[in-house]
């Protein structure tokens, strides 16, 4: 009887034996997972501080652009004012070139 209990208490130790063992590759295999996510992050941050990089140089150039614009849109008005002026000036030109007409 004490001879088939031990023989049950040392198949028990093995059986905790192959399941530690197994317990023990699952951990290596989670480590190496979680080595690879690490190594993916470590990829992406370059890549994303790229990304900002490149948003950051949009944003500037969006910004020249509005800038271009406004300063067109300064320059249009001014020569919506020159334009007026020109039109005031042809105005006084019409009756002097009538008055000139009827001299001559």
């Amino acid at each position: 009887q004490l001879v088939l209990e031990l023989e049950q208490l040392e198949l028990g130790l093995e059986q905790l034996g192959l399941e530690l063992e197994q317990l023990g590759l699952e951990s290596e295999q989670l480590g190496l997972e979680s080595a690879q996510l690490e190594l993916e992050l470590e990829q992406l941050v370059p890549e994303s501080e790229q990304l900002v990089l490149e948003l950051e140089q949009l944003e500037l150039g969006l910004e020249q652009l509005g800038l271009e614009l406004e300063q067109l849109g300064l320059e249009s008005e001014q020569l919506g004012l020159e334009s007026a002026q020109l039109e005031l000036e042809l105005e006084q030109l019409v009756p002097e070139s009538e008055q000139l007409v009827l001299e001559l």
